[in-house]
């Protein structure tokens, strides 16, 4: 599948604002870059070379904590600038991103993305808002975990998986790439027993279709119910 490079950097959250012929210039300075499933685009503590936008396919980003335990951090989807936040700031990446399915992106050298952050206020003002973005999703993530169910974790995940997908069917809506139970356990900070024995009583109830290849959302409303009674429980605390 080719992908249409303009149109993409014209959708992308960095360069929001900018006039068609500079839209022009830094679609024409890109180059694609096909990454097969399992690949690592990048490893933890490696510096920024070079500034990701995902055209097609997903990445999961995981860290290595310092005894040795890998946390799965996020998966990241079509539109998402991927290690942007490590590049703004000129610090090494945080985590290791890796193919979860057969991905396609859109690259500059670092340099590049330097030079328009400095000759363009527009861009500046973007990535900025990105950086702080991505606090607020980790700041996001820290409540999560000291306040929600797993249930309530898990329902949030999985919504968020499928949100985009074209993979919808007479059974639910598909997860587009291949998901373990061991994934949604550490973007959960649960263990895999806890995960499956979740996803067996919500297979029961007719809310998800878990196989070894993927999961199918059944009921994403039911999931969504979830996540509103805890946020409601929540505000009248």
């Amino acid at each position: 599948m080719k992908v249409d490079v303009l149109t993409a950097v014209g959708k992308s959250a960095l360069f929001r604002g900018l006039a068609a012929s500079e839209l022009e210039k830094i679609a024409a300075a890109a180059v694609c870059r096909k990454l097969p499933r399992g690949a690592m685009l990048f490893q933890q503590g490696s510096e920024p070379n070079e500034l990701y936008l995902l055209a097609e396919g997903w990445i999961k980003l995981t860290h290595v904590t310092r005894n040795g335990d890998q946390i799965a951090l996020r998966f990241m989807q079509r539109g998402d600038h991927v290690g942007g936040a490590a590049l703004f700031r000129g610090t090494p990446f945080p985590a290791t991103a890796t193919a979860a399915s057969d991905a396609t992106l859109i690259t500059w050298k670092a340099s590049f993305i330097r030079d328009c952050i400095a000759g363009s206020s527009a861009v500046a003002h973007n990535a900025l808002q990105l950086v702080g973005d991505r606090a607020d999703d980790f700041l996001s993530r820290i409540q999560e975990l000291a306040s929600d169910s797993v249930e309530v974790r898990l329902a949030r995940h999985l919504i968020e998986l499928v949100r985009t997908s074209d993979r919808k069917s007479e059974r639910g809506v598909s997860i587009e790439f291949p998901i373990s139970r061991q994934d949604l356990a550490e973007l959960c900070g649960t263990t895999l027993f806890t995960i499956s024995r979740i996803l067996t009583r919500w297979r029961e109830l007719g809310l998800v279709d878990p196989g070894r290849q993927g999961i199918v959302v059944r009921d994403a409303a039911k999931l969504g119910e979830m996540i509103s009674e805890r946020q409601s429980s929540a505000s009248a605390r």
